[in-house]
């Protein structure tokens, strides 16, 4: 298991993926994740393609799975998320974009071939 810690300023996918590709890691699976984040584009998939939403200001980064493949020969994290809005309402979906607000743990489990 692989902890990862993203600090404020940080985006949640451009950073894990340019974490993938540095330690060559394209198999994994997102086994959660937690924190605030700020901007973050949430979709949810329709029969043609993905109806996008960006949700501005911070949210509550309430929970966060997925997986880890390769596209077009390179790692591709696959994340769906959870958020939490401060009236307590919450929202969720396939995670497109997120800058860290605060700070973002996350958890992979690394698949190997061995």
């Amino acid at each position: 298991m692989i902890f990862l810690r993203f600090d404020r300023g940080d985006e949640v996918i451009a950073d894990l993926t340019a974490w993938l590709e540095d330690t060559g890691c394209d198999s994994a699976v997102v086994v959660s994740g937690i924190g605030m984040v700020e901007d973050a584009e949430i979709g949810a998939y329709t029969p043609d393609g993905y109806d996008r939403e960006t949700i501005r200001g911070a949210t509550e980064l309430l929970s966060l799975a997925g997986n880890v493949s390769t596209r077009e020969g390179k790692p591709f994290p696959h994340i769906h998320v959870v958020l939490g809005k401060h009236d307590l309402s919450t929202l969720g979906g396939h995670l497109f974009r997120a800058g860290v607000a605060v700070t973002v743990e996350m958890c992979l489990l690394p698949i190997t071939a061995d």
